[in-house]
């Protein structure tokens, strides 16, 4: 084959490709308009006024174990705090205990039964 062919059949392609992105490109954005346009018609919900969030309820204190620092404490009460917020429901520290090591950590063990598990 001559190197005017191949140099007019490369070059054939890439003017296609390039074409082809080029409406792919346009098609994405006036679909993009279109939907930002059908976004922009809907009346936007009426904002509806929640009645005052209940006084929490006092519960008994957690039973915590010799040797935990505060800090711990403290990180596990906001990590609860922080997923009863995300759902609206009430959780409760009843107790906060050391568990006993026993071969690996439990996430190396975690890692190795994610890592040699059957396909």
């Amino acid at each position: 084959m001559p190197m005017s062919d191949v140099i007019a059949i490369t070059f054939t392609g890439l003017v296609i490709v390039f074409c082809g992105l080029i409406l792919l490109i346009a098609f994405v954005y006036i679909l993009s308009m279109i939907l930002k346009k059908s976004k922009s018609d809907e009346k936007p919900a009426p904002k509806t006024v929640s009645a005052p969030a209940p006084a929490p309820v006092s519960m008994p204190s957690a039973q915590i174990e010799d040797g935990i620092s505060d800090e711990v404490i403290a990180v596990i009460s906001a990590a609860i705090a922080a997923m009863s917020d995300s759902d609206n429901t009430v959780y409760a520290v009843r107790s906060i205990k050391k568990v006993a090591k026993v071969g690996r950590p439990v996430w190396a063990t975690a890692g190795l039964q994610e890592n040699t598990r059957a396909f």
